[in-house]
């Protein structure tokens, strides 16, 4: 029987690495069938402690149509060992709409740290990312595409030791 989401219910088909019953999944191909858990493992949140170090880092970037520029100020919170995981952004625009964006998109990136998910990872799948504003950042930088493409290059240099002008 297939169920709403694709999936042939096939009880005792087999345990995934976990030991969870898995299911078969029927893909949008044609025909193609793979074995998939019926759940995804549950993600265990590692809390920051009440008090931590952390780091700040300010940059600028600007709209190409209006020349206007806009100042961003970022603090990453970092766990006892040095690494990070939390964000915060702010910018000199208030009310800005790329504000809220990025308040939400700092938000999602301290779940993911905090849920095990590793930097590189992210970094790899967010760097040259390109909206505006964009701009010249200054000479360790060279251009930025956007404030999401700083700041995943900025974390992979500072955390990572990895500097993404050398790979794209």
């Amino acid at each position: 029987m297939i169920t709403p989401h694709g999936f042939i219910n096939t009880e005792g088909h087999g345990k995934d690495i976990f030991g969870k019953d898995t299911a078969r999944f029927i893909g949008a191909g044609a025909g193609i069938v793979q074995d998939s858990p019926v759940k995804p493992p549950v993600a265990t949140r590692h809390k920051l402690p009440q008090t931590r170090r952390s780091d700040t880092v300010t940059f600028r970037l600007f709209y190409q149509e209006s020349g206007d520029e806009e100042q961003f100020y970022l603090t990453v919170g970092l766990y006892p060992d040095g690494s990070p995981g939390e964000l915060f952004i702010h910018s000199s625009k208030s009310g800005s709409i790329i504000k809220s964006l990025l308040d939400t998109w700092a938000i999602t990136m301290s779940i993911a740290l905090q849920h095990g998910v590793p930097l590189q990872i992210l970094c790899d799948k967010l760097s040259f990312i390109s909206f505006e504003p964009s701009g010249n950042t200054g000479e360790e930088f060279g251009v930025a595409k956007s404030a999401v493409d700083f700041i995943v290059r900025w974390l992979a240099k500072r955390y990572l030791q990895y500097d993404y002008r050398e790979v794209k």
